[in-house]
């Protein structure tokens, strides 16, 4: 009976216990941001830092929260989430998290952040006018270390402007 509800899923493009990746994530996001009439946002290496540092520590202290209250994972306090994009050299001016179950796809996880209207804000975040400005994203899951079959996934939202030089990055 497993093979049979493996092959329909195949046959549909039913992902079956897929756990939710950085570019699946992404791709539901800019799926959501498209059909608002919002343009896409890119994956962005230097704000997956600062995701990523936001789902360690969060999986590390246990606390399910924006705001860090001490340093962890041999980071220096980075209180905010605009400190965590300051800190990587990211633009980061809003941050969605979610604790799901490992099993989840990542439209359940975009599903949950669409529900919830300031989430669905910080999903549609749009840069100023100059066209050289993009609206950059990054994405950090972790796995919780007191339940294995649940992580946090974490997502950063801002612009390419590299805060450490001013500069804009390609």
């Amino acid at each position: 009976m497993k093979l049979l509800i493996f092959l329909f899923a195949l046959t549909v493009g039913i992902s079956v216990n897929a756990q939710p990746t950085a570019t699946s994530v992404v791709s539901e996001i800019n799926k959501f941001r498209l059909t608002q009439g919002v343009k896409a946002a890119k994956l962005d290496p230097d704000q997956a830092k600062a995701a990523q540092a936001q789902a360690d520590w969060t999986v590390t202290t246990g606390l399910f929260q924006h705001s860090q209250t001490r340093a962890a994972n041999g980071l220096p306090l980075l209180p905010e989430p605009w400190d965590r994009g300051n800190y990587f050299g990211a633009t980061v001016v809003a941050e969605n998290i979610y604790g799901v179950a490992k099993s989840s796809s990542a439209a359940y996880v975009v599903k949950g952040w669409i529900e919830s209207p300031g989430h669905r804000k910080n999903l549609l975040y749009r840069v100023g006018d100059q066209p050289e400005l993009e609206c950059r994203v990054g994405i950090g899951i972790a796995q919780l270390k007191s339940d294995p079959t649940k992580i946090i996934v974490v997502m950063v939202i801002g612009d390419n402007v590299d805060r450490k030089t001013g500069q804009i990055r390609q």
